[in-house]
């Protein structure tokens, strides 16, 4: 006898099944439309939100009827025993359309009761059931939840929640087996969740704690310090007060707060056991939100200008917008390696423009997929005493511990056992890869490849030409395309057919909608001022989204301390004379003025070229090029210009407004009989004299300045 009783998954593809039985439910939107009614909780939804939600944008005159098709169509399908009015399934209430199930029926509300009640047994002590809890909500996960449905918003939103959940429950699942004395299987959990979420404090935690564990102290420290690089390079940020205290910890060998109870010195998503938590607001929360189970929806957020403001938001769990592109590139990656045929990729950009974000997300998306997962790099995890293939090999099953003969690594010469008879990296590397892909796809992500030391770019060229077809994709990401072993690496693997991503700044839209998702309604004019005082740069726009709103643009705006902090370490790595002409060029304008610049400081075009190459090359002046590709003007971005400008006290200000009033003035009186004087620069003449101040006076031409 057939059975009406339908279960429903969000925990990867959309899917609904009765009797076990997958049921058909049509075209991609229809399955949109499934998944909307869903999250709202057996609770009606209005037909001008499913519009909008299904229509990003401005929804088509026919969006309204389009939908009643759709639900037309689910109901035959979901209840097809009873015609259209009579289903008590999907109702037509006054307030919309009603999709009414149990909670057992939908996969994310089972994953999230498995959760709590693995934090319930956690808290009493039960470690058998808070490890079968944890282990029982991973089992549900089929892929990334609400796959196909990355270019919804309102499916962007619930999918961060869930992956980030999803991490919860692998964080308490790599806790319960530290606690339980399973050391290396808590090690390489706790590894692993680190190459899914780089930025997750908790995570970082953890491997600190297996390490110390495991009586590798010096490592657990080393550990802390790539943390706490890492978070300051990406952030802005300082570890918290309890990671630093873990840190303490492992310096004093402080037994009794490293074995301590499982909520150690860092709390895992939820400090207490509760209910299922409620959907996500639209950037999701991270290490530093310590109740994750608080946050609101999306359509609640405090409104712009009111009292109640949102955490601050690290950048990877926001909405991951405009990457639509890339994230297929990445899929077609790990299709390729999961069938067999070993793929490399590389992903290269300017600092936040999201190369470590997609990295992440290519990490999730290959955990989810069965795939063992290593990772080396990122920020500040190339120090002197770093081995990057040892590390690699330390995360493949089966290595651990294992080291290459020393020596042996970019110019170690054909691969082979070294004179004492260990294998050398490169055949090391290779055989672990080898064999790690027998029971399972491997996805390998190296992060910052430019900052690593030449060997180990010289040994991942010698691997990409020895690596036979195997399900390995390797993802390499670089900040700039230089000459030398790493270009030589990169060249190499383009030619061999690797797919090159370089992640584009974010358009006026997608700044729009991210906007949106941290602040629900806002001013219209925000995400265009937004969108032109970051650039797109998806780092920058997420400091800004962590201030409130009238703190963004308008005349109370500021410089968000991240983004201050990444400009200042810049300006510092310049020598004294690239910094005061920085300084000079920051009163003057956005466009650089090569030939004002070189009078005012003393000195020839020439080599006032040579400091504008410098700031080139720190990423503090840009190069705009016209569109015949052969000229252009150099740009000092709004927000370096700003971090410059408030770092001048006002009476330097004004010396530099009259140094550059007094030039402009005397380049003026030399062409003022040439032609086409449009009167630009006394209008700048103007400016500085005015900002000049008291200096002013001396700083101008005799007679009237405009006229």
């Amino acid at each position: 006898m057939r059975s009406d009783h339908v279960r429903y998954g969000l925990l990867g593809p959309v899917q609904a099944t009765r009797d076990g039985a997958v049921l058909d439910l049509g075209p991609r939107q229809r399955r949109a439309l499934l998944a909307r009614l869903l999250l709202a909780d057996s609770r009606p939804v209005p037909v001008r939100d499913l519009c909008a939600d299904l229509w990003p944008g401005r929804p088509p005159t026919g969006a309204a009827s389009s939908v009643r098709a759709h639900v037309s169509r689910l109901r035959a399908t979901l209840d097809p025993g009873r015609p259209g009015r009579e289903t008590t399934v999907l109702t037509s209430e006054p307030t919309g359309y009603r999709l009414a199930f149990a909670t057992r029926d939908l996969d994310v509300k089972c994953f999230e009761e498995s959760v709590a009640f693995a934090r319930a047994a956690l808290a009493r002590g039960d470690l058998d059931g808070a490890r079968g809890g944890a282990e029982g909500a991973l089992r549900l996960c089929r892929g990334r939840p609400l796959a196909e449905l990355d270019d919804y918003l309102f499916a962007q939103v619930e999918t961060e929640r869930l992956v980030s959940l999803r991490q919860d429950a692998a964080e308490l699942r790599a806790m319960v087996l530290l606690r339980q004395g399973d050391l290396d299987e808590a090690l390489t959990a706790a590894e692993r969740l680190i190459a899914e979420a780089p930025l997750r404090e908790a995570s970082w935690a953890l491997t600190v704690r297996a390490l110390y564990r495991s009586g590798r102290s010096v490592e657990a420290l080393r550990c802390f310090e790539r943390f706490q690089r890492t978070l300051k390079e990406e952030l802005g940020l300082d570890p918290s007060p309890a990671m630093r205290e873990l840190h303490t910890a492992v310096l004093r060998h402080s037994a009794d707060l490293l074995d301590g109870p499982a909520g150690g010195p860092v709390e895992l998503g939820s400090a207490a056991p509760g209910p299922a938590a409620p959907r996500a607001d639209a950037t999701g929360a991270g290490p530093f939100a310590p109740d994750r189970s608080a946050r609101p929806d999306a359509r609640s957020l405090p409104a712009p200008g009111s009292a109640a403001r949102l955490a601050p938001v690290p950048l990877h769990e926001l909405p991951l917008v405009g990457r639509e592109h890339e994230i297929a590139a990445l899929d077609e990656t790990l299709t390729a390696a999961a069938s067999g045929r070993s793929r490399w990729t590389i992903v290269s950009g300017a600092p936040g423009s999201g190369r470590s974000r997609l990295l992440a997300e290519a990490a999730a998306r290959a955990t989810a997929a069965g795939f063992t997962v290593v990772r080396s790099g990122g920020p500040g995890a190339y120090g002197d005493s770093a081995d990057p293939a040892a590390r690699l090999l330390d995360q493949l099953p089966g290595t651990r511990g294992e080291r290459p003969q020393a020596g042996t690594g970019a110019d170690a010469g054909p691969a082979g056992p070294g004179p004492s008879g260990a294998p050398d990296a490169v055949t090391a590397l290779l055989a672990a890869l080898r064999g790690a892909a027998a029971t399972a796809p491997v996805l390998c992500l190296v992060d910052d490849l430019d900052e690593a030391p030449a060997a180990f770019a010289g040994l991942l060229r010698q691997v990409a030409g020895l690596l036979p077809e195997l399900p390995v994709a390797v993802v390499v990401a670089v900040r700039d395309v230089a000459p030398g072993v790493t270009g030589g690496l990169l060249a190499d693997l383009a030619r061999r057919g690797a797919v090159w991503l370089e992640p584009e700044p974010l358009t006026r839209d997608q700044v729009a909608l991210l906007t949106t998702a941290r602040d629900g309604a806002g001013p219209p004019d925000q995400a265009g001022a937004l969108h032109e005082r970051t650039g797109g740069n998806p780092f920058v726009l997420a400091q800004f989204l962590a201030l409130p709103p009238e703190r963004r643009i308008g005349p109370r705006a500021r410089v968000p301390a991240a983004v201050r902090g990444v400009v200042e370490a810049r300006l510092a790595r310049l020598d004294q004379d690239t910094r005061a002409m920085l300084d000079r060029a920051a009163l003057d304008g956005p466009a650089v003025d090569i030939d004002l610049l070189a009078r005012v400081c003393a000195t020839t075009p020439d080599e006032l070229l040579a400091r504008v190459e410098a700031a080139l090359r720190e990423g503090v002046l840009v190069w705009e090029p016209e569109p015949d590709g052969l000229t252009g003007r150099y740009l000092f971005p709004e927000l370096s210009r700003e971090v410059v400008r408030v770092a001048l006290t006002p009476p330097a200000r004004q010396r530099l407004h009259a140094a550059l009033a007094r030039e402009l003035s005397r380049r003026d009186a030399g062409e003022r009989d040439g032609p086409d004087r449009d009167g630009l620069d006394r209008d700048r003449l103007d400016r500085h004299l005015r900002a000049a101040g008291p200096l002013g006076a001396g700083a101008g031409p005799p007679g009237p300045v405009s006229g």
